[in-house]
């Protein structure tokens, strides 16, 4: 037992850090430096704790508090990228289908804690039957906000490094479009009836398109007649980063008239300003 409590650097010592660390993010005095030695982990990672790594912070994320929930996705990001000493390992199954099931968790806010989303929406309907009326605007206002905005963000920072990391990992052999899990997570969500889910589907998509190759015709024409509906809340968020209209038009496009006239459509509603162009983020929740 002394010998394993002295040996941090072994596979189960490293595990025992990684735990202490999840724990300790949801601690606000410790919750820093637990999150830098996460990171740390992760770009300290071998074979044999690569995989250990992932699966305890993907069973334990949906557990965590907002902060460390935050923190979990964006070092799912860091598994992906050039940091990870064994990058290819976590961009091939099963490592990365786990990774990809739990940022799509948190695209779709699924990653806040139940009971801690309880006690929120416990006061938020306290703060609706309050005797002051303004109480109870504030409340009711709240009840329409997105939980934890960055929670989202984190997740499609993550989604965009995934993209990136298997453009590097794969190079001219990247998944092509019909096959890629990045846009297979895109289209599943794409549809979600939520603004923050539509807003962060949208920012990924567009900070991940210099890494997704050309798209299928068809994946383009559902992505204008998404941009194209009034009721779309993720078009400002997708229209607003750099890399957006060389991802849309395509040579599909260019011989279409009717796509090129959605695409200009889409862009004229929208009305991007030089804000939104150059963060990509209108309307997320910070």
């Amino acid at each position: 037992m002394a010998n394993r409590q002295s040996a941090p650097n072994t596979k189960e010592g490293k595990k025992g850090r990684l735990l202490n660390a999840l724990t300790r993010m949801n601690e606000r005095d410790t919750q820093k430096g637990a999150a830098e030695e996460l990171l740390y982990l992760i770009k300290d990672s071998d074979q044999d704790t690569l995989p250990l790594y992932v699966a305890t912070i993907c069973a334990t994320n949906a557990k965590q508090q907002g902060f460390a929930c935050r923190e979990c996705l964006r070092a799912l990001g860091v598994v992906a990228s050039d940091a990870c000493p064994v990058q290819g390992l976590a961009l091939a199954p099963p490592l990365l289908t786990k990774i990809l099931a739990t940022v799509k968790k948190g695209m779709q806010g699924l990653a806040l804690v139940p009971p801690l989303l309880t006690k929120i929406l416990a006061t938020v309907k306290k703060g609706t039957q309050d005797a002051d009326g303004g109480v109870r605007d504030a409340a009711a206002d709240s009840l329409s906000m997105d939980a934890d905005g960055g929670v989202r963000d984190a997740a499609a920072d993550s989604l965009s490094l995934i993209a990136k990391g298997l453009h590097e990992v794969n190079g001219d052999t990247a998944p092509p479009a019909a096959t890629n899990p990045v846009l297979k997570v895109v289209f599943e969500l794409i549809g979600e009836p939520r603004k923050e889910t539509q807003v962060a589907v949208g920012y990924a998509l567009g900070t991940a398109a210099p890494f997704l190759g050309q798209l299928e015709p068809q994946q383009v024409k559902d992505i204008l007649k998404r941009i194209n509906n009034p009721n779309y809340q993720g078009a400002h968020a997708l229209l607003g980063t750099p890399w957006t209209l060389r991802f849309l038009i395509t040579d599909a496009v260019y011989r279409a008239a009717q796509g090129a006239h959605a695409l200009l459509g889409a862009i004229a509603r929208c009305d991007v300003d030089d804000d939104d162009r150059a963060t990509g983020r209108s309307g997320i929740v910070p």
